[in-house]
């Protein structure tokens, strides 16, 4: 096996019938890559009486990007067998995405088990973004399961704000008189997402890891729920033209008779606006649409996120009053328009900007092109006094001012220190980093940002 070290998964530990908790243990090179040796998984329904091989499926997802990235072998005592097959399509897969992986994991299954459920029923991986809602609009008719992650947006032990993130789920659920599901674990969060993206330059969750372990999450769950296609929902096929293979990847996911399908790649977020929602909230209204990234329960209404969904409805003639906004009118589009001229929208914020962040951001304004493209030569609405606005938006030049934003960079002395400090401790010991870090969130909390 390889010289560089390796990750072994120990045997689930069962209980309730619900809860399913792994040791996994690290030598070599793989301990630094990782932040804990349990992974805890909580289900809503009976998995106990599943086969371990299945119950593996989770783990083996939280780990196996790290080991092919760093080149450590995984050891595991059983794993189903269509889902071993799938990592080595998703391995072949994602070797152009990154030529930086080593790729030289091997992987050691003690037992390889065929496994067939009886599962002709869907489910459909659900936040209330546009995306999952549309997917869900789109499959109405199948009436899928609805399958909520806590531990991805909302940490696993944070049961104040994923009770109200909760609550907008399970409200359209029941609306719609579909089933919920839950899946609450760690293992999105095991990873030393610090260390990963200064030997890799990458945001871990959003440039590798998210739609593989979020799906694979849901293989004990599909087994025992009648799901035999898991939806997920696509983002938008602008951003990237790594996409392309991502769509491809994401389609050879599965586990036993399982079968993973990437929904809607093929259309934009503003047209899924147009051909999916718009007339879902007229029929419907109101829909709570959740995008925002800063506040966990609602839509703060002002960040980059929140104002570029805000344009997309008004442009549909969509009302965000009855999607989740609050006193949307036609101040909010001004104050878009103003944020556009004072260059406060997908800004640089550092002298020497990680990569990831600037990528991230230069992707992000693919999402402004899909909307101004898609501004009709008639306005026929005025919703929110929405002329004006797009009159003015259908010729800012946002290829401008991306460049412009990009190379205009204004950092204060603390903003500079902050990430001094921040890169240093990344440097020293594990306790010493968490220590760090939360002393500097500490005094954000005192800086103008």
């Amino acid at each position: 096996m390889g010289a560089e070290g390796y990750i072994r998964i120990g045997e689930p530990k069962v209980s309730e019938d619900r809860i399913v908790v792994f040791d996994v243990a690290y030598s070599g090179r793989a301990r630094k890559y990782f932040s804990s040796k349990r992974f805890y998984l909580e289900y809503g329904e009976d998995i106990g009486g599943l086969d371990p091989s299945i119950l593996s499926v989770p783990v083996v997802s939280g780990v196996i990007t790290a080991a092919w990235a760093v080149g450590v072998d995984l050891h595991v005592e059983t794993l189903d067998e269509t889902y071993l097959k799938s990592l080595y399509k998703m391995k072949s897969l994602m070797k152009p995405l990154f030529s930086d992986f080593s790729f030289s994991t091997e992987i050691d299954v003690g037992d390889v088990v065929s496994n067939r459920f009886d599962n002709d029923g869907c489910g459909l991986l659900f936040t209330s973004g546009i995306d999952s809602i549309t997917s869900y609009i789109k499959h109405k008719r199948e009436k899928p399961d609805l399958i909520k992650i806590w531990g991805a947006e909302i940490p696993f032990d944070d049961r104040k704000n994923w009770e109200r993130t909760f609550g907008i789920v399970a409200d359209f659920a029941v609306r719609e008189g579909v089933w919920l599901h839950v899946v609450r674990t760690n293992i999105p969060r095991v990873l030393n997402d610090r260390v990963l993206y200064r030997e890799f330059g990458l945001n871990w969750w959003l440039d590798v890891n998210y739609g593989i372990v979020l799906t694979n999450l849901c293989a004990p769950l599909t087994c025992v729920t009648g799901v035999g296609t898991l939806y997920f929902a696509s983002g938008d096929p602008l951003l990237d033209l790594r996409s392309k293979r991502w769509n491809s990847l994401y389609n050879k996911i599965g586990w036993a008779n399982v079968n993973v399908v990437f929904d809607n790649y093929e259309v934009s977020r503003q047209l899924k606006i147009r051909y999916f929602l718009r007339d879902f909230v007229k029929k419907y209204s109101p829909v709570f649409l959740k995008v925002c990234n800063i506040l966990p329960a609602s839509n703060c209404g002002k960040c980059e996120k929140c104002l570029r969904t805000i344009t997309g409805l008004v442009l549909e003639g969509i009302d965000p009053n009855k999607c989740g906004f609050n006193d949307v009118d036609g101040r909010t589009l001004n104050f878009i328009k103003e944020s556009f001229m004072k260059k406060k929208l997908l800004t640089r914020k550092w002298i020497i900007e990680r990569r990831a962040d600037s990528r991230k951001k230069i992707s992000e304004s693919a999402f402004w092109r899909d909307a101004q493209k898609n501004v009709p030569d008639v306005l026929e609405n005025s919703l929110n006094g929405s002329e004006e606005f797009l009159e003015w938006f259908r010729t800012f030049d946002i290829s401008e001012y991306m460049e412009s934003v990009q190379n205009d960079v204004r950092v204060p002395l603390y903003q500079f220190l902050y990430m001094l400090v921040l890169k240093i401790s990344n440097r020293m010991p594990r306790s010493t980093q968490n220590a760090t870090k939360r002393l500097l969130d500490f005094m954000v909390k005192f800086w103008k940002f």
